[in-house]
């Protein structure tokens, strides 16, 4: 029979059967692979889209070489082409090196979440689930939105440690604004546009990635539930590709109004208010507003603005990153979404096997667990990829 009404100190030494080694009383640990690979899973079940389809690899090592398999390069050469190295083993310089970083997070679960019943194993998948039910939609995140730099910032959570599709678009693979289009909202010709982007040898496995406005403005340029032949298959496609909805992707991100702009008249250092402008914006922008710092750079920042003065901005927090003198400024206007045109196997998600866990009762209601792993986000070939990017949804 299961135990019923248990005590709270009950309740710790159960959580700490569940998940430490059980010859271990250590209030750390590192789980087992198979502990590992069960918690990515579950991570790919909560997404219901974009993780189940991109290329998951894992490995125990932080660095990790793979094979490509959607490189485009030629690979028949005549025979004696290829050398070999001292092992006999052939070289090639198609693979792709994968570098993780470590990431933290810190997981509160409250007594009310667990459950009084449950047991040893059981009770370690209990809190698998509810950690990837919380930070999914954070991976999800990263792969679309992270952008690269040397100094990372802590402010900005883990958005900074590696580049994700849209960066890597933007600076490596094929990359359309749509503000330089005579039309900015969804329709066939922008979708067509958008396909042609990437070069045809890469096209037969695309996949089109939107989020929910985006997704619903297609429905209704393509599909007509009323007309014969309308299947549930045919409103997952759209101009033959499958489409990957996700909410992470939303329609109201901030872009550059290129109308108010202005450069800094000097560098800014990390954690000032003020930025000094070489441009009178006092009629332009008021307090609430936001802008853009360094648009289309690594160190981009959307930041509100406190109050303007003729030859100053002051934003309400402080700088994240040093900016430099004559740094672009534009104010943001919050309309934009993207669509993302890859084939899901273009993006790789690499995870060590070494997830380590620490945890400590938070009396008298809960647990704080604390999570180490190593992650890295790769584009195995940005010339596969294409964004369209500022893009708007319709207003019905």
């Amino acid at each position: 029979m299961p135990e019923l009404g248990k005590t709270k100190l009950e309740k710790l030494e159960q959580l700490k059967k569940a998940l430490q080694p059980k010859d271990g009383q250590a209030a750390s640990f590192t789980w087992k692979e198979a502990d590992a690979k069960k918690f990515i899973d579950y991570v790919k079940d909560e997404t219901g889209g974009l993780l189940k389809k991109i290329r998951m690899v894992d490995g125990s090592a932080p660095t990790k070489k793979i094979a490509k398999i959607i490189d485009g390069e030629r690979f028949l050469k005549p025979a004696g082409a290829y050398t070999r190295d001292d092992a006999g083993h052939t070289f090639t310089t198609d693979g792709l090196l994968l570098e993780s970083k470590e990431v933290h997070w810190k997981l509160y679960v409250s007594d009310n979440e667990l459950e009084d019943n449950i047991e040893g194993q059981t009770l370690q998948d209990h809190l698998q689930q509810i950690c990837a039910r919380k930070i999914w939609n954070e991976f999800v995140e990263a792969i679309i939105y992270w952008r690269k730099v040397d100094n990372p910032s802590a402010s900005r959570w883990i958005l900074n440690v590696f580049n994700g599709v849209k960066f890597e678009a933007l600076k490596k693979g094929n990359y359309l604004d749509a503000t330089t289009l005579s039309s900015r909202e969804v329709s066939r010709n922008l979708i067509v546009k958008g396909k042609k982007l990437v070069p045809p040898k890469f096209r037969r496995d695309l996949n089109l990635v939107v989020g929910s406005d985006i997704k619903i403005d297609i429905d209704e340029l393509y599909n007509d539930p009323t007309k014969p032949g309308v299947t549930d298959e045919v409103l997952q496609k759209v101009a033959w590709m499958p489409i990957i909805e996700t909410s992470i992707m939303t329609a109201d991100n901030p872009r550059p109004d290129k109308s108010v702009s202005a450069t800094t008249s000097s560098a800014v250092n990390v954690g000032a208010t003020t930025i000094p402008v070489n441009t009178d914006l006092t009629s332009s922008l008021s307090a609430g507003d936001q802008i853009i710092v360094n648009a289309g750079e690594a160190d981009e920042m959307v930041y509100t603005v406190s109050s303007v003065a003729t030859n100053s901005i002051t934003i309400i927090w402080g700088a994240i990153y040093p900016i430099a003198a004559n740094t672009p400024i534009n104010k943001a206007v919050n309309d934009a979404a993207e669509m993302i045109f890859t084939d899901p196997q273009n993006i790789i998600f690499y995870t060590q096997r070494d997830v380590r866990v620490e945890f400590e009762r938070i009396a008298p209601s809960g647990y704080n667990i604390w999570y180490t792993m190593r992650i890295d986000i790769a584009v195995e070939n940005p010339q596969a990829l294409a964004v369209i990017d500022n893009v708007k949804a319709k207003t019905y």
